[in-house]
């Protein structure tokens, strides 16, 4: 899945990309995606992730988010409006990435949602690449929440998950953890979720965050040249659901 990387265009003229979504949806199970290249680069705004119906009440899950020139990985939980779903009470031994924001609720106008940044050399853009790419899990589980793994391949893929029998119990710290409790349960704010890939040019978050980028130009100059893209591409050995 890429972005054109072949057509000059004209100033504002609008590049073709790559958007795709799952007909299915999934309220609960694990979901493991073996990506082997991720897009990265001036104006590049790539993503993994599920979303429900009826944004933010049907809740979204950022696996793979990032923009521009980034070396760092973003995984996101996003909640309709109520201020119940947090990570307070989340200890920084309950995962291997850095907190930020901790408050999932999101609103068109404020959409931060609760975070966790990978900072590992392999996290990202052209080092996740360079060490070719990894194995992500989410797993959606009524009672215990939502959690994310990450393995790099140059470091190892759990035998479970290649023998086809994926047993999150025995794999360790996660990349990300969202604990189902009273005042935020899973069912209550996770709908059926589709699995989404897609690359955005530009947008919102990448054309704001472009002027401190290191990007030459401006964000709209850059999508004219077609070789600014050769880079813009997902491949992916595999996705699979468990349920």
């Amino acid at each position: 899945m890429k972005v054109d990387n072949t057509h000059w265009l004209n100033a504002g003229a609008n590049r073709d990309s790559v958007r795709i979504t799952s007909k299915n949806g999934y309220s609960t199970g694990l979901m493991l995606f073996d990506v082997a290249q991720m897009p990265y680069g001036c104006s590049v705004w790539p993503a993994l992730w599920t979303v429900g119906a009826h944004w933010p009440e049907g809740g979204e899950i950022d696996i793979i988010e990032g923009v521009n020139n980034a070396t760092v990985n973003q995984l996101t939980l996003h909640t309709g409006a109520s201020t119940s779903c947090n990570t307070q009470a989340v200890p920084q031994s309950a995962v291997s990435t850095s907190f930020m924001n901790k408050g999932c609720a999101s609103t068109p106008d404020a959409d931060a949602g609760c975070g966790y940044q990978d900072t590992s050399p392999a996290a990202f853009g052209a080092g996740f690449n360079a060490a070719g790419g990894a194995v992500y899990a989410l797993l959606i589980d009524a009672n215990s929440g939502t959690t994310i793994w990450q393995f790099p391949h140059n470091k190892g893929i759990p035998a479970d998950i290649t023998s086809g029998n994926p047993d999150p119990s025995s794999w360790g710290t996660p990349q990300a953890s969202w604990p189902s409790s009273n005042g935020c349960k899973t069912s209550d704010v996770i709908s059926k979720q589709n699995i989404v890939f897609d690359i955005t040019l530009c947008g919102g978050w990448a054309a704001s965050d472009y002027p401190h980028s290191g990007c030459p130009g401006s964000c709209t100059d850059m999508v004219k040249d077609p070789t600014n893209y050769n880079q813009a591409v997902w491949k992916v050995n595999s996705v699979k659901i468990y349920q």
